[in-house]
């Protein structure tokens, strides 16, 4: 993970001087330097938390980089269990428990040892408790790192005033620990209480033994957590297997290619269970630019933050989750100083709302969602660009101005984003001339609804929406067929195999029994050719008999209805569609990355493999060129092949 400007909190919240580069001269300074100016424990903050921790083979990570900016027993013992103190724990497929901190308040402490009583440890572990499972991981991550700086300014410089208060409403504070749920009770147990508009210091507690192995405890919780959410931050996203049996829908395929550029900025993201329930699901799709900073983040952050809001706030409308994570996301960005990069997203949640299927969307900038509706292609978003009169308007207002090419302040081509922020004013949501405020809508689902399309404007600089729709439900109908006549010649092929066993056998009889008898009649008196006739004549009927079976099986599969296909092999229906659309992109001269998904939101309907039976060649026929062209180039036979080879 990148680093969080700590500096920034340690000088703008409670007014410290500048920080050193190293963290031991900080301790020595603190030590030995008494008249001098103090130095913040920001700076040994960062070298502890500025950088994601990389796991070991077993999962662990090592807890001696932070043992400078310790106290020396402290750090000692942090080190001494560095095997045990961060081991990670992965959220379910489902999502279920990917948003939550998760048990940080357990009484039954596995860290390392803590310097104070039983009983003491149990009311921190209660105080904290709140702060740890009420916050999705990345809030955490920050609001720890956050806590670990003011609780190390207090251990290195007790009589420090700057340190004595904070204001409630500081900007740095309430971003990155305030606005958490247990923020207070945390400050609470380092010896912030509330009055009035401050935080203040407790100065009755300073300079006790019992207040200094009470800081130094829950600088221990705190990094033994932060130590285990890094381990799970550095593992995600977690990926779905393309033969995952969806549950929120029917099926999902995805593909994307590097196209001309130099780098691939895209990625994709797909969650079934979304929430925990089975009926909901998450789906997104990011096209960077300027780098893969912001979408590394975004893929991680986004669907998380959206799960927080969505199970902290039940009743709430989607759409407001939509503003508020997207919001919060960019937030976050700024904050771990991710400036030059930007990306845009779309986003879609599938779940029940009164017995009924509804699809919420939500979209910066011009990658687009696309519904297919009986036979019709629907969008269900917008593009973000400075060419519409309303963005105009905005980015104007906002003190932008639209450069050549219609570009936002002469430099992007869309007006909406996550990240870009050196184009932003931190004015926040509209107010930034770069804004990542989203569109979103609501569809209701209904039985004429196939597919969903997300796509990056690679696909869409060079198709319309109904061309794409066009494609997919042509190409995904060929590639169905393909899969199931080669399930079914499978099929044909293990009985045909089984008649030549039969065949084979009764030959090798006949031929043993001929033997026999010719071995113990003489032979006729007008030479060879007769028996060599009576030979063939007893072993015509024998012949005839045995290949029956292997006709009536040729016969029989002819009209033998098509298989039907799993869940798994309409995933990989839906990923061969996914490759032929991203070739077909480029094969009409798409410059960019090209990322597609596609989620086929219903089962096919019963009676379909026999009308696919009976439309026979004449469907193969009259598949377009470009189908034709992009199955070529994707080599469908071997693809198709491979998936009935895997069919049990």
């Amino acid at each position: 993970m990148a680093s969080v400007p700590m500096n920034d909190v340690a000088q703008t919240v409670v007014d410290a001087p500048a920080p050193v580069a190293d963290p031991a001269a900080a301790v020595v300074a603190a030590s030995s330097a008494a008249a001098a100016a103090p130095v913040p424990a920001a700076a040994a903050a960062n070298a502890t938390v500025a950088a994601p921790v990389a796991p070991s083979a077993n999962g662990t990570t090592a807890a001696a980089a932070d043992s400078t900016a310790r106290a020396p027993e402290t750090a000692t013992k942090e080190a001494s269990a560095a095997s045990g103190n961060g081991n990670a724990t992965s959220a379910g497929e489902g999502g279920g428990g990917s948003s939550g901190g998760g048990g940080g308040g357990s009484s039954e402490w596995s860290g390392p040892p803590l310097p104070v009583s039983a009983e003491q440890a149990a009311k921190l572990h209660t105080a904290l408790q709140p702060l740890m499972d009420s916050n999705s991981l990345i809030e955490l991550l920050e609001g720890l790192e956050t806590l670990i700086v003011y609780t190390r300014n207090l251990i290195l410089y007790p009589d420090e005033k700057k340190y004595r208060k904070i204001k409630i409403s500081n900007v740095h504070y309430v971003e990155r620990l305030g606005h958490l749920s247990g923020a207070e009770a945390a400050m609470g147990c380092i010896g912030y209480l509330p009055q009035g508009e401050y935080l203040r210091l407790d100065e009755t507690r300073l300079h006790t033994t019992d207040n200094d192995n009470i800081l130094k405890a829950v600088d221990i919780i705190a990094m033994n957590k932060l130590n285990t959410l890094k381990n799970q931050w550095a593992v995600l996203p977690e990926r779905t297997e393309p033969s995952h049996a969806y549950r929120c829908v029917y099926a999902v395929g995805s593909h994307s290619a590097i196209g001309k550029r130099h780098n691939m900025e895209d990625d994709e993201i797909m969650v079934d269970a979304f929430c925990g329930v089975d009926s909901q699901g998450f789906f997104g799709l990011y096209d960077g630019h300027g780098g893969r900073a912001t979408v590394d983040f975004v893929v991680k952050a986004l669907h998380i933050n959206l799960e927080q809001y969505l199970r902290s706030h039940p009743a709430c409308d989607v759409s407001a989750g939509f503003r508020h994570s997207y919001m919060v996301t960019d937030g976050q960005l700024r904050r771990q100083s991710i400036l030059r990069s930007g990306s845009t997203s779309v986003t879609c949640v599938i779940r029940e709302v009164n017995g009924k299927r509804v699809l919420s969307t939500a979209n910066v900038g011009d990658s687009r969602a696309v519904l297919g509706r009986a036979g019709q292609a629907l969008r269900l978003t917008i593009d973000h660009k400075a060419s519409l009169p309303e963005e105009a308007k905005r980015i104007h207002a906002a003190g932008g101005f639209i450069g050549r090419n219609k570009r936002v302040n002469g430099v992007l081509a869309i007006s909406r984003a996550l990240g870009d922020h050196m184009l932003k004013n931190c004015g926040g949501g509209l107010n930034d001339v770069v804004s990542a405020e989203p569109y979103c809508s609501d569809t209701e689902l209904t039985d004429e609804d196939t597919y969903v399309l997300l796509a990056c404007d690679g696909v869409w600089d060079v198709m319309t929406d109904q061309e794409a729709m066009d494609f997919i439900e042509k190409t995904a109908k060929m590639y169905e067929q393909q899969i199931q006549e080669a399930k079914r010649k499978g099929k044909d092929t293990a009985a045909t195999d089984s008649s030549d066993a039969a065949t084979a056998a009764a030959d090798t009889d006949n031929a043993s029994s001929e033997s026999a008898a010719a071995s113990s009649a003489d032979p006729p008196s007008d030479g060879s050719a007769a028996a060599a006739a009576a030979a063939a004549s007893a072993a015509a009927p024998s012949t005839s008999i045995a290949a029956a079976p292997a006709a009536a099986s040729s016969s029989d599969s002819i009209s033998a209805p098509l298989p039907a296909l799993t869940q798994a092999e309409y995933n990989e229906v839906l990923h061969l569609t996914s490759k032929a659309l991203v070739r077909e992109a480029l094969d009409r001269r798409s410059l960019d990355n090209v990322t597609v998904l596609i989620i086929q939101l219903n089962p096919p309907k019963e009676g379909s493999n026999a009308a696919a039976q009976a439309d026979g060649e004449a469907t193969a026929d009259a598949k377009p060129e470009s189908a034709a062209a992009a199955a070529a180039a994707v080599d469908p036979a071997a693809d198709v092949a491979a998936v009935a080879g895997n069919d049990s």
